[in-house]
């Protein structure tokens, strides 16, 4: 369960299982087919359950999406900073603002003075304070 709150849909647990039996099995066969190890060779399944976990939330889930790379309307989570939570905002797909929006108004809300931000064009609407 706690594997498909963090990687997101079933089709990803589904990828990090597969890709850590993968992994495992690829350290494993060299090992085996050397004769340093036995058939009855036992290893952990941890470490590769953590790879594979990497390898798929760092592919594709932070984008937009991720079969074109597209970097527009990502989801983002805000987490602390003094903004209200617990809310699910949904923009304009179309015409949103730019994600550097959203770090002028981390940045003003922090108490840094700050109009711009890279490629912003203002503080992103929407947001509540807590």
């Amino acid at each position: 369960m706690l594997l498909g709150l963090l990687v997101g849909t079933p089709l990803r647990a589904f990828l990090v299982i597969f890709f850590a039996s993968l992994l495992g099995t690829l350290v494993s066969i060299p090992l085996i087919a050397r004769g340093k190890q036995g058939l009855q060779l036992r290893i952990p399944f941890g470490p590769y359950l953590l790879l594979a976990t990497v390898l798929v939330v760092l592919y594709g889930t932070p984008m937009g999406s991720a079969n074109s790379h597209s970097n527009s309307n990502l989801p983002v989570m805000i987490a602390g900073g003094g903004f209200k939570h617990g809310q699910h905002l949904a923009f304009d797909t179309t015409n949103n603002y730019p994600l550097a929006n959203l770090y002028v108004s981390m940045l003003q809300r922090l108490g840094i003075e700050a109009d711009t931000f890279s490629t912003s064009k203002g503080t992103m609407r929407g947001l509540e304070l807590a």
